[in-house]
């Protein structure tokens, strides 16, 4: 490993787009990064969301057993692929394939890469050395199986590789995952733990541990409206996701003294949710819409009016072939777009 004064000096001169991609690096891919632009629309609270196709994997892979149903009940495979360009230049491709085995197992592959454009090569004193370019790429495959008409676990693998410049990190972790049904599908459960594993290479000396995230979900298809509403408790390996906000100080103007204000318990629970609709007017039609209450929190400016945490979508099917689009507001600095396709075969 060479020395980090090089590596600090590539990051501190793009710093909102540092910012974008290295909040997900660290998470290995799971936490902040919308995957396919269906799930995108959603904005992870299909935990336990039985009729979706199989990018919903990436949320619980117990839900890779599910896709195959309603109107793809006698496929035998499918391909998602998405693709979105974060602010700042940085793009994101998703693809996801599922084939359905026999004895009621169905497996997966995909990938995930995130990739800037040329970015300058600094070292600590700001002198430019060159260019180079910042990437992660996430291989995994998936299993999952039917256990019964209520009932299906499923489980992945990541190889996760992260490379800025000659700097690289490397993580090897698992997302184990179970969903039921019951009312006739109705309503759905589910619960997944992801990012069990442990980091191969790191860019310090020390490996950090994989961030362990646990989820459960639930969702319910109204029985006299077309909608199905979805709610997902991220993170309740971590009852307390606040940080030191600079913005919870009070300054007393005569002695300058400074107050820190904690969260209220309110605050603190909403930091786990996720909210989201999927209304299906028509067999061909679907309109998502979502809310992320940590988003907002976390990227509200006090200075400013945003909408960040919101998430709309709308899907498209013609015959065996779905379109997608997902727009998901990340801060007042900029909006998320994403385009999806899912064939069915």
């Amino acid at each position: 490993m060479k020395t980090p004064h090089l590596f600090w000096g590539c990051v501190g001169k793009n710093l909102l787009l540092w910012g974008l991609l290295i909040l997900p690096a660290t998470s290995w891919s799971q936490v902040s990064v919308p995957a396919h632009a269906r799930v995108a629309a959603l904005s992870g609270a299909a935990v336990a969301h039985p009729q979706g196709d199989v990018g919903f994997s990436v949320l619980n892979p117990a839900l890779l057993a599910t896709a195959f149903s309603g109107a793809d009940s006698a496929a035998r495979s499918q391909v998602v692929l998405s693709g979105a360009r974060w602010p700042d230049g940085l793009q994101q491709a998703e693809l996801t394939a599922g084939f359905r085995l026999r004895n009621r197992w169905t497996a997966s592959v995909g990938v995930r890469q995130l990739a800037t454009a040329e970015l300058a090569l600094t070292d600590a004193s700001g002198e430019v050395l060159g260019l180079f370019r910042a990437q992660e790429t996430d291989p995994r495959v998936g299993i999952a199986y039917r256990v019964n008409r209520h009932w299906s676990v499923g489980a992945t693998l990541h190889y996760s590789l992260l490379a800025y410049s000659q700097y690289t990190s490397t993580a090897v972790f698992t997302d184990w995952g179970v969903v039921g049904t019951w009312a006739d599908g109705r309503w759905a459960a589910g619960l997944v733990v992801k990012n069990l594993g442990k980091t191969v290479e790191s860019f310090g000396v020390e490996l950090p541990a994989t961030p362990v995230d646990v989820q459960l979900g639930l969702s319910n298809r109204l029985k006299y409206m077309p909608m199905r509403w979805s709610l997902a408790l991220t993170h309740l390996e971590t009852p307390n996701l606040s940080y030191d906000d600079p913005n919870a100080y009070d300054r007393d103007p005569l002695t300058g003294v400074r107050t820190y204000n904690p969260p209220s318990l309110a605050n603190l629970a909403l930091r786990h949710v996720l909210l989201g609709a999927e209304f299906t007017p028509s067999s061909r039609l679907r309109i998502q819409l979502s809310y992320d209450f940590r988003r907002q929190i976390e990227m509200r400016l006090p200075t400013r009016a945003s909408n960040a945490g919101f998430a709309l979508g709308v899907g498209l099917r013609a015959g065996r072939m779905q379109y997608n689009y997902a727009n998901t507001s990340l801060h007042v600095a900029g909006r998320l777009h994403q385009f999806g396709l899912v064939r069915t075969f």
